[in-house]
């Protein structure tokens, strides 16, 4: 595991390091893309990807009609790279390259224009999203990268724009589809009293053994949430409700409601509503399974890196250090736990070297 900490401790430096910041936005795109990238099978979904990208289909009607429906980044990356390169395993190796630089490449750009904390919010997203997403989930890492892009147009009300994005993250992940949540908490004005109350609400729901997929028949509509629930059945460990991930999420949204009036960072009041969405959600579909409750509060939770770093602004001015500390802290948390405890990385191995 050392890779990993090597790549953690360079991603800080770089961040924190006095160098311009189109040198660091650089350096940072390069090193993480070519690490998650080049990567080899070190993780849970990387043999499913080879295998589909190996033997995906050349014909458009063919993939459409196809009897597992899949996302059409699938098709498009493998089959352009057919264009330039014949032999399999480099359009295998290519494939994961090309999602690694999207999912990292629009991250940056987002989070380079959306922090007022670059480092701050750098290590966090290298320490914990970066290792779930870039180098497991890589469909799902492009669209949360494109939904994070996506937040300044939701703020500004650039509906056309939000949508256009919506539809890009649609081809890469169709679970994408819960970012319109986000845009009508935005349109309608979602009250914090309504989301506080439909947080109570969803913490009841694994109280009660309720399966909102099959209440709403999501699993008739959606192969993908159907194809979950199927998972649920095989699955092994059993969905820790107060995991440390939820426990942290819990106390930040605590301490920001608490503190939001000081706050004035514009896009504040919608990060932290987002916020309450990830948890009301996790907890709604708690009862359906690992896979399905956790990867769609992680869709959501990409605008942590973003808004974990402003509680340093619920501090006074001397006492900020402590908010600077609390992040740092966050992410080393996050960073042990992925590569030390969590068991779904093994040991980094590249085909670059």
């Amino acid at each position: 595991m050392l890779a990993y900490s090597y790549l953690f401790f360079f991603v800080a430096l770089i961040s924190v390091g006095p160098i311009p910041k189109k040198v660091k936005l650089f350096l940072l795109f390069v090193i993480l893309s070519f690490f998650a990238g080049t990567r080899l099978d070190i993780d849970n979904d990387y043999g499913l990807y080879e295998y589909n990208i190996q033997y995906i289909e050349s014909s458009i009607k063919d993939f459409a009609t196809r009897d597992s429906p899949m996302e059409w980044c699938m098709y498009i990356i493998p089959n352009f790279l057919k264009l330039f390169i014949q032999s399999k395993v480099e359009i295998i190796n290519y494939t994961f390259l090309t999602f690694a630089f999207l999912g990292v490449g629009i991250k940056l750009i987002a989070i380079n224009r959306l922090t007022p904390f670059f480092f701050l919010s750098i290590i966090l997203y290298t320490a914990n999203l970066y290792f779930m997403q870039e180098m497991t989930t890589i469909r799902a890492g492009v669209a949360t990268g494109i939904f994070l892009w996506s937040i300044k147009d939701i703020e500004e009300n650039r509906n056309k724009i939000f949508f256009v994005k919506l539809g890009c993250a649609f081809l890469f992940h169709y679970s994408s589809i819960v970012f319109v949540m986000t845009w009508l908490l935005h349109k309608f004005n979602v009250k914090y009293k309504w989301l506080i109350l439909g947080l109570c609400l969803a913490m009841l729901v694994p109280i009660l053994n309720l399966n909102f997929i099959e209440i709403l028949h999501l699993n008739v509509i959606s192969d993908k949430a159907d194809a979950y629930m199927k998972i649920q059945e095989y699955e092994e460990k059993k969905l820790n409700l107060f995991n440390f991930k939820i426990i942290i999420s819990l106390f930040y949204l605590i301490i920001f409601y608490w503190q939001r009036n000081k706050i004035s960072v514009v896009g504040f009041d919608l990060l932290l509503k987002i916020h309450f969405l990830s948890l009301i959600l996790f907890f709604l579909f708690s009862t359906t399974g690992l896979t399905f409750s956790l990867r769609t509060f992680e869709l959501l939770s990409i605008i942590q890196v973003i808004l974990y770093p402003l509680i340093i602004l619920c501090f006074m001015s001397k006492l900020r250090i402590w908010g600077y500390l609390l992040v740092m802290g966050t992410s080393f948390i996050f960073f042990y736990y992925n590569i030390f405890i969590a068991d779904f990385l093994k040991e980094y191995t590249s085909w670059l070297f």
